[in-house]
Formats: structure tokens, C-alpha cells, sequence
């Protein structure tokens, strides 16, 4: 069953991306890393939104991968930041 559905846009992104969830998902926590691995930024809550704005513009561009923990469920996103 195809119950949750995690969205990111844009991508590749210019800087700024966003991250929709479904309207009855929790997120537990959200991680950035970079293409090493290395944990970049974040453990910030949805707090009543569904939409979480993230911005890269502090980093380097490349390839980043999201991490985001939704109730028992884990989803990881590669985002291209150019």
C-alpha cells in the first residue's frame, strides 16, 4: 500500500527546496548530509505544517541527500543544489 508520499521541489534546486508530506504524517526529523555523508544541517520539526522550506544557500553546491523519519518510516531524497 502506497500510503505516504514525500515530495521535493525543485530539483535540482538553485538554493531553496521544499519538502511536502502527506497531510496525516509526523515527522519525527529531518537530516541534511552532504555527498560525503556528512551530516550538514537540521533536525527541525514540521510543526504543524506539512511543507518544510530548506535552504542551501550556506553551502556548497553538489549533491545533498535529505533524511527525513516519518512515523515508523524512513525516506531518503537526493537533492541537486547548482
Amino acid at each position: 500500500k502506497n500510503e505516504q508520499h514525500i515530495t521535493v521541489y525543485p530539483n535540482p534546486c538553485r538554493g531553496t527546496f521544499a519538502v511536502k508530506l502527506p497531510d496525516n504524517k509526523k515527522v519525527k526529523k529531518v537530516d541534511l548530509f552532504d555527498i560525503n555523508g556528512k551530516l550538514v544541517a537540521y533536525n527541525k520539526s514540521f510543526e504543524n505544517s506539512n511543507t518544510l522550506n530548506v535552504n542551501l544557500t550556506t553551502t556548497s553546491k553538489g549533491i545533498y541527500f535529505i533524511k527525513i523519519t516519518v512515523d515508523q518510516s524512513v525516506f531518503v531524497e537526493k537533492i541537486i543544489y547548482q
